[in-house]
């Protein structure tokens, strides 16, 4: 983790949309490594500090670079995920919903990815909380706006059926 931490100490001040990207990706890949050693509410942080920096780079120079976008969608999504995996679906579903709200509209095929796993994602929660007619109103717009062959299942690695 110290090689995360130092990666982001090094090249966070960085104008230069890759290593923006590459900052980012070392805070969402941090985050990961906490998930797979139980320490969840230290991800959440980690991706908490992702998300934080890059909204404040974005108030900073007027706007997010594209890499930095994809880089918000990632470290939005793995929150809401984690989120969900804590069983804080409430909290899991308002993040995934901003990741939806954010980007829905975007051509980009890396964003169009992130809302429909955000998606699949919110349905499967709404249906282990028992809210079935919340999971279909949220399946049937992923249909509508990905097709039924864009319908993703998170249990097979978030390949699209």
């Amino acid at each position: 983790m110290d090689a995360f931490d130092a990666l982001v100490e090094t090249y966070w001040d960085s104008d230069d949309p890759a290593q923006t990207r590459l900052v980012s990706e070392a805070l969402v890949k941090k985050a990961t490594g906490l998930v797979g050693v139980g320490l969840h509410d230290e991800a959440i942080a980690a991706l908490d500090e992702a998300i934080m920096r890059l909204v404040c780079s974005a108030g900073a120079k007027g706007e997010l670079l594209s890499s930095a976008i994809l880089g918000l969608a990632g470290a939005l999504l793995a929150k809401g995920v984690v989120l969900l995996d804590e069983g804080r679906h409430e909290e899991g579903i308002e993040v995934l919903d901003d990741v939806i709200e954010r980007y829905e509209d975007n051509l980009e095929p890396a964003l169009r990815r992130a809302v429909a796993l955000a998606l699949s994602h919110k349905v499967t929660a709404l249906v282990d909380s028992g809210d079935t007619g919340a999971a279909f109103e949220a399946r049937d717009y992923m249909v509508r706006h990905y097709g039924e062959e864009g319908v993703i299942v998170p249990e097979l690695g978030g390949e699209m059926l």
